[in-house]
């Protein structure tokens, strides 16, 4: 057993948890989960000093992006300080890895109860597809498939909606608000084979971290090791671009 602090502020969900990990579970796991817009920063500090309870953990798991390039770089930070003030290593993770595994445990909802539609997605298919909007007209988009309690990893992309995913045009325009336009619904999986999908909510859940940390703690580093991922430098449009 290895205890851990995981924190997760890649969206507008400020998510932190605590607990004992092995190979198949968790134990004496406590979390927050909680959206927080504009003020992650006033309750990323108080939460976590509440949830550990004066105990030290043996690593920090710390979801890495993509994501809100303000909301990772805040809870880097919180954790590298953290780190170095008790001596000990980080483990990075992607937040879409994170969103996946948060999904497939049923940690998706706020209060994280099991998510009954897990059974109607088949992990083991190579085409399942997750998807973050990176605002400016385009996502953040991994493959993924799950076997024999291993992942199986695409890269990182960053696409374009349009030119990238045309395939979605000839779906109705209430599946495609689903998967693009509702702001409440940032993370996606999608099952692409033969035109046909299914899109579910996946925000990623720091229980999620704690879950995949057992099978990554090869990957732990010392804090300045640490290096993000933005996938692009830009954040947003410029005036000059939103009029064009």
């Amino acid at each position: 057993m290895v205890s851990v602090l995981a924190l997760d502020n890649s969206t507008q969900h400020l998510s932190i948890a605590y607990g004992e990990c092995s190979e198949n579970e968790l134990e004496n796991n406590n979390y927050y989960h909680e959206v927080h817009v504009n003020n992650a920063s006033n309750f990323i500090l108080p939460n976590i000093k509440k949830i550990i309870n004066g105990n030290i953990p043996d690593y920090i798991a710390l979801s890495i992006g993509p994501g809100g390039f303000t909301g990772i770089r805040l809870a880097c930070s919180i954790a590298m300080g953290l780190a170095l003030s008790w001596n000990i290593k980080i483990i990075p993770l992607c937040s879409l890895l994170c969103a996946i595994e948060s999904f497939r445990c049923g940690y998706t909802s706020l209060n994280s109860n099991k998510n009954s539609e897990i059974t109607s997605l088949d992990f083991s298919v190579p085409d399942n597809r997750i998807i973050i909007d990176a605002r400016m007209n385009e996502i953040y988009t991994r493959t993924f498939s799950y076997e024999n309690n291993q992942y199986n990893l695409g890269s990182i992309e960053l696409l374009n909606i349009q030119s990238e995913f045309n395939g979605f045009e000839n779906k109705n325009d209430a599946e495609k608000d689903i998967l693009y336009s509702n702001p409440n619904k940032k993370f996606i999986l999608t099952n692409i084979e033969n035109y046909k999908y299914y899109s579910y909510f996946a925000y990623p859940h720091a229980l999620g971290l704690l879950s995949l940390v057992y099978n990554n703690l090869d990957f732990a580093c010392d804090p300045h090791q640490i290096q993000l991922n933005y996938i692009r430098n830009k954040v947003a449009n410029t005036i000059a671009e939103r009029i064009i």
